[in-house]
């Protein structure tokens, strides 16, 4: 029985990743891990490596202008210096730079370009958010609240359980 359980938990786990990815960008989960490995090390705290004196991990730095140029204008692609660098075949142009190693693959440049078209918004980091207790669903069959929201996801992923 404890098996099936931890099963189940493990799909319903992998199911919500799945459907995550599909909505609304979140800068914590899909963005700033992106950014944290491919551009901060660049483009981050650290003044004495900065290049281009350019932050992307501080929203008002990313979208301030420089030259008439943004790196990043919320809400366009075709605007934003980052993204046009990221697509760019040009060696020169091209970010992360080719020598980093750091190319970004197909599902981040995605994800990017969603976050980008969606106003990229920046989130605080998780660990200096007050942690918000979830309201425990109103389910048939829950003994706990555990069960609850296990029930409750397969309820709307139309499945049930054994």
């Amino acid at each position: 029985m404890k098996t099936r359980i931890h099963l189940l938990l493990v799909f319903a786990y992998f199911v919500s990743s799945l459907s995550a990815k599909k909505g609304e960008i979140s800068y914590n989960r899909d963005i700033r891990p992106i950014l944290s490995n491919h551009c901060f090390s660049c483009h981050g705290l650290d003044e004495g490596h900065r290049k281009a004196k350019l932050r992307l991990d501080v929203r008002e730095e990313a979208i301030m202008s420089r030259d008439g140029i943004q790196a990043i204008v919320p809400g366009s692609i075709e605007d934003s210096e980052s993204w046009m660098r990221i697509i760019s075949d040009d060696e020169d142009d091209v970010m992360p730079p080719p020598e980093t190693h750091k190319s970004l693959t197909a599902e981040e440049k995605e994800l990017v370009k969603q976050w980008i078209e969606q106003g990229a918004p920046y989130e605080g980091h998780w660990a200096f958010s007050t942690p918000k207790k979830a309201e425990v669903p109103k389910v048939n069959g829950a003994k706990n609240p555990i069960d609850a929201f296990v029930q409750d996801r397969l309820n709307k992923e139309g499945l049930t359980a054994s």
